[in-house]
């Protein structure tokens, strides 16, 4: 579809018939009493058909100890698996990384502050400072350094479980606000370069895990698909399938997902595949878009 033939009637058409929420037979796990404190929100849903199943350290006298609000994310433009997942709770804590350790993923990326707006988003799951380390019985993190930069930080870890020691990257962008969207794609950019060619699971999180998870995976899934067959991909398609198959309720907004179209376009005019003039009027439509957002 060309996006130059699109109003913004037309993108708010296309983003109100995209899937709704499953049912709750789709979600039995989430809808279990047990598994309710585990959950950040009461109505974010975990599909059970991709939800990610923890074996790993798992207390078999514990029936929930297997129950993480994660989901394995598969495409056939995808070299692998991704996992999209809440951001970590205090009662949490411990079963992500039994996750990262189970996946065997070396790369989080962390879109969101652990504090927005006066509220808990994610809890600070990982040691920030030197000599700073958190156990979980046998499963030991480590902090080893930092780097910081006006939109990134970004943290190496080492995670140890007798005898192996494996290192994993974290990346936390700093500057993409709930429910909303980034100024610059670029940011985006660099940090799917970063984790493309892990040959493991990269843990993507966000506060819900699906507004600002879901359009950056998607963004992803969309660039693969130009790779292989260089056209623009159908985005509807592509985000109606993260809903049903992936992870519930994936691309929260109007503008998440007019986003997925923008970073894809300036993607082709920072590669000369497209000219700028040729999306001049995608980019008032997607300006008009935030001020209709603000009026409203």
């Amino acid at each position: 579809m060309n996006s130059q033939k699109l109003t913004l009637d037309d993108f708010k058409q296309e983003f109100n018939q995209l899937p709704g929420d499953p049912s709750s037979e789709q979600c039995s796990a989430f809808n279990l009493a047990v598994n309710s404190k585990k959950n950040r929100y009461y109505n974010i849903p975990c599909l059970e058909s991709s939800r990610v199943r923890l074996t790993f350290m798992t207390n078999k006298t514990t029936n929930s100890s297997e129950y993480i609000h994660a989901n394995y994310i598969r495409s056939p433009f995808l070299k692998r698996e991704y996992i999209l997942t809440q951001g970590p709770k205090k009662e949490t804590i411990p079963d992500f990384w039994r996750m990262v350790w189970q996946e065997k993923s070396t790369a989080i990326v962390m879109l969101c502050q652990f504090v927005e707006t006066n509220r808990e988003k994610c809890v600070e799951y990982f040691p920030r400072n030197a000599n700073c380390s958190l156990r979980f019985d046998k499963l030991i993190l480590t902090y080893e350094d930092s780097t910081v930069n006006k939109s990134m930080v970004t943290t190496r870890l080492t995670l140890h479980f007798e005898g192996e020691t494996r290192i994993i990257t974290h990346f936390q962008w700093k500057e993409w606000p709930d429910y909303q969207v980034p100024g610059s794609s670029e940011v985006m950019l660099k940090i799917l370069r970063k984790i493309r060619a892990r040959s493991t699971p990269p843990i993507i999180h966000c506060a819900a895990g699906v507004g600002r998870s879901g359009t950056f995976v998607a963004v992803e899934i969309a660039l693969q698909s130009i790779n292989s067959h260089f056209k623009l991909p159908d985005i509807k398609q592509i985000v109606s399938d993260l809903r049903l198959t992936g992870r519930a309720t994936s691309v929260q907004t109007l503008q998440q997902y007019m986003l997925i179209w923008k970073v894809l376009l300036d993607f082709g005019v920072s590669n000369k595949l497209i000219s700028e003039e040729s999306v001049t009027k995608f980019a008032s439509t997607y300006r008009r878009s935030f001020r209709n957002n603000n009026q409203s």
